[in-house]
């Protein structure tokens, strides 16, 4: 088993607990390949499909625009938003009955991600809300907002998928979150709370199941954000809106916010986020496992986009390495870093984790210097 560690907290964020709604951005924007295929002023309904993607509100073409869309750089229409929501056909009410209508409808929302853990037959379904950043606030927000509802759905799911047990992990440090199920999980007898040590890692698939003693072969797992995906698709069969985090020591008050798919970054950041310092980092999904950027001027809200980290700039100097072995020790996954950093070779053992830089003394960007070219999304 994988001695895993706690990250401390930041103990300089203001947090604002309660959950932040923006769901009437004056534009939105969504990526395109041909910009010639739609004309300026065209009427779009909300829910529209455009290349795959469904459009979140419903308004005029007012153009096209460069953005940045799941960390790449995209033309995509702007959509002036007329704040009418007007949607051109309903779905019938969705009624699912079992594993493939669920897959079905599933599909038809592009949620691949959610279709490849429930393919196989298993014996447990676990949902986690044990999120691994003291910056990603998404997951306890969301089950403190919407709990009785989600676990309502998760003792649905267990039905549909023909499993019998169901495992909510919450880390023994959301306080709200474990008071809030335990006023109603008598209810759901087929559904067992697990409190989890509040250590980094702990939700990743492996050690997530280490940690409840189960085989991964045998459990689906799925995190709070899947259930409500989920949840709003059975409700209102759309999926149009997510979840965004954002925090750090160089704002007035982190924040959850609740908004639109495809929705200015920069717009949200206006409207809620004051930065109190002059010089200031920001990072896209964490500090260890994301990205270093120099501004958010053209991101826009994508479902891999999950939270953003403003921190008062540090000034580290990288140095020599000191051959300590650190790296090494921390690695969940027993890659000699050192040696991976000597030689200048990738390796594909690596999760993206961070760990290394973390622990390494000489301040090394270790993870930028081994991480192979996996998909991110596919490891953690």
């Amino acid at each position: 088993m994988a001695n895993l560690i706690k990250i401390p907290e930041n103990e300089n964020i203001n947090l604002d607990t309660m959950l932040n709604l923006y769901l009437d951005p004056l534009y939105i924007y969504m990526p395109i390949t041909k910009k010639d295929n739609y004309k300026l002023n065209n009427y779009l309904y909300k829910n529209t499909n455009i290349e795959n993607n469904k459009t979140s509100i419903s308004g005029k073409i007012n153009g096209a625009k460069k953005v940045i869309f799941n960390n790449k750089e995209v033309v995509a229409l702007e959509i002036k938003n007329d704040f009418k929501e007007n949607v051109k056909e309903r779905i019938n009410k969705i009624n699912i009955k079992n594993k493939e209508d669920l897959e079905n409808i599933l599909k038809l929302y592009n949620l691949t991600n959610i279709i490849d853990k429930i393919d196989n037959k298993k014996e447990y379904l676990v949902i986690t809300c044990a999120l691994d950043s003291s910056y990603n606030y998404n997951e306890v927000i969301i089950l403190n907002n919407y709990y009785r509802k989600l676990c309502k759905l998760i003792n649905d799911l267990l039905k549909i998928l023909n499993i019998n047990q169901a495992i909510l992990a919450i880390k023994n440090t959301s306080y709200t979150n474990i008071k809030n199920i335990k006023s109603i999980i008598g209810t759901y007898p087929n559904i067992q709370v697990k409190l989890l040590m509040d250590n980094y890692l702990v939700s990743y698939d492996k050690f997530l199941c280490q940690e409840l003693n189960i085989s991964l072969d045998k459990t689906i797992i799925l995190n709070i954000t899947d259930i409500y995906k989920i949840y709003t698709i059975f409700k209102t069969n759309m999926l149009n809106e997510t979840f965004l985090s954002i925090s750090g020591d160089a704002i007035q008050k982190s924040m959850v916010i609740k908004t639109k798919l495809g929705t200015s970054i920069k717009e949200i950041l206006d409207k809620f986020i004051t930065i109190t310092e002059p010089d200031y980092t920001i990072y896209i999904n964490g500090i260890l496992k994301g990205r270093e950027v120099p501004n958010l001027d053209d991101y826009i809200v994508c479902d891999d986009l999950k939270y953003i980290v403003i921190n008062k700039r540090q000034i580290i100097k990288e140095e020599e390495c000191f051959n300590c072995g650190a790296c090494y020790k921390v690695c969940p996954s027993n890659i000699n870093v050192l040696k991976c950093y000597l030689e200048n070779k990738k390796n594909n053992k690596c999760i993206g984790c961070g760990l290394c830089n973390y622990v390494c003394p000489a301040n090394i960007k270790l993870k930028e210097k081994i991480y192979g070219d996996i998909d991110e999304k596919k490891k953690l």
